[in-house]
C-alpha cells in the first residue's frame, strides 16, 4: 500500500482504517513511514491511498502527529488524520440566484461553478423530476446546498475514491447482498441534540434522569389573586 501526499510517496505503516460515507466528509486514519531525506507531511496537503486493486481513497490531510521523541533513534511513524474531499464543499461559499430550473439541473450548474475547478471529475447526476420556480441562495457553504436539494428528492452526494462527483437518487443504488458468512450487525444509536424536557406541578421533586444528579425543587405561595414562585435548582457543573 502506497500512500501519496502532495506528490510525494510515502510508505504505509501496519496500522489504519479507511471510511467513506455519502452526504458528509468523512475520517480516516493511517500511519506512515517517513524515509531518510523525505519532508514530513503538512496539513491541508492532498493525499491518495493505494494498493494493488486501484485507488483506496482520496482527500485532504486534516492533522500530523508525530512519534514521542526521546534518544533520536525513533522510527519516523507518523499518524495522518485524513478528510473526504467532501470537506472542500464545507468550506466554499457561493451565491446564485436561480428560475425554472430542475434538481439535476441545479446540480450540473453548481459542479461546472464550482466543483469541477477542485480537479473533481464528472460520474453521476440523476434526472429528476423536481423543478424549482425560483432557487436563490445568498453567501451559502455549497455542502448546505447539495443536502438541501438531496434532501428533496431523497438522495445522497459524495466523492468517490477516484475522485468523481456523484449525485444520485436512492433507487440508484447498488444492492449488495449480506454475505453468508455474516452472523450480525453492529448498529450505532447518535441522541445528537436530543434533550430532557420535564414539566413540574407545585411541588414537585424529580427524579435524576442521568448518571449525575439533577433535582429541582418548586414551592408556591399564593396571596389573594397574586402569586408568588420560589424555585430553587440543582445542576452539575457541565449538564450535558
Amino acid at each position: 500500500m502506497t500512500v501519496t501526499i502532495a506528490g510525494v510517496e510515502y510508505s504505509a505503516a501496519d496500522s489504519y482504517s479507511i471510511r467513506q460515507q455519502a452526504g458528509s466528509a468523512s475520517k480516516s486514519d493511517i500511519d506512515i513511514l517517513v524515509g531518510a531525506g523525505q519532508e514530513v507531511p503538512l496539513s491541508l496537503s492532498s493525499c491518495v491511498i493505494e494498493d494493488s486493486g486501484g485507488t483506496l481513497f482520496s482527500g485532504i490531510v486534516e492533522s500530523v502527529q508525530s512519534p514521542s521523541f526521546k534518544g533520536g533513534k525513533e522510527v519516523k511513524r507518523y499518524r495522518l488524520t485524513l478528510t473526504s474531499f467532501e470537506r472542500i464543499f464545507q468550506n466554499r461559499v457561493i451565491s446564485d440566484a436561480l428560475e425554472n430550473k430542475y434538481t439535476h439541473e441545479i446540480v450540473q450548474s453548481l459542479f461546472d461553478s464550482y466543483i469541477a475547478s477542485e480537479g473533481i471529475t464528472l460520474g453521476t447526476i440523476s434526472e429528476s423530476v423536481q423543478q424549482y420556480e425560483n432557487f436563490n441562495y445568498s453567501f451559502s457553504k455549497l455542502a448546505d446546498i447539495l443536502e438541501e436539494l438531496a434532501d428533496d428528492i431523497n438522495a445522497s452526494y459524495y466523492v468517490s475514491p477516484d475522485k468523481k462527483f456523484y449525485f444520485v437518487t436512492r433507487d440508484a443504488f447498488t444492492l449488495v447482498d449480506m454475505p453468508e458468512g455474516v452472523t450480525g450487525l453492529q448498529i450505532d444509536d447518535d441522541s445528537g441534540d436530543v434533550r430532557t424536557v420535564q414539566i413540574l406541578s407545585l411541588i414537585h421533586i424529580s427524579e435524576p434522569t442521568r448518571l449525575l444528579s439533577i433535582s429541582y425543587a418548586v414551592f408556591c405561595l399564593k396571596k389573594k389573586k397574586k402569586q408568588i414562585c420560589i424555585c430553587n435548582a440543582t445542576r452539575p457543573a457541565n449538564p450535558l
